[in-house]
């Protein structure tokens, strides 16, 4: 009777309520070039792809993933997606002239750039160890 009273109300009528949730916390995520691809959607996926506004060399479409995370807790709510969007070169790459050696075995920081250099991400890695 207390819970169809604070759901459905009444009028000229107030009720408190207490609620109460459980802290969680989960990720997930979907690698969706499959269904993509079933959908009929095949030529970024093929070496036929144009993406010469994007890139010099022929590409095409190697995968397609999307996450979610959410968490709750005391604090309140926390939620974030996102799709990554792999591309591959479609024909041999070229042989480098030489080869130069860059291990990141210590911190260090990253930026990734847009084709026109404006920083889109910037990050620390405290330990490449984990």
């Amino acid at each position: 009777e207390l819970f169809a009273l604070a759901v459905a109300g009444e009028p000229n009528s107030y009720a408190g309520v207490r609620f109460s949730i459980p802290k969680f916390t989960f990720d997930t995520e979907f690698d969706m070039a499959d269904q993509l691809q079933e959908m009929g959607l095949d030529l970024p996926f093929s070496d036929h792809a144009d993406f010469s506004g994007m890139s010099e060399a022929a590409a095409c479409i190697s995968s397609v993933n999307q996450g979610t995370h959410i968490a709750i807790d005391e604090e309140g709510a926390e939620a974030s997606a996102y799709t990554i969007v792999g591309v591959a070169e479609s024909a041999a790459p070229l042989e480098p002239d030489s080869v130069i050696d860059f291990v990141c075995d210590r911190p260090f920081l990253y930026t990734i750039t847009s084709p026109e250099g404006a920083v889109l991400f910037v990050g620390v890695v405290g330990n490449p160890a984990q």
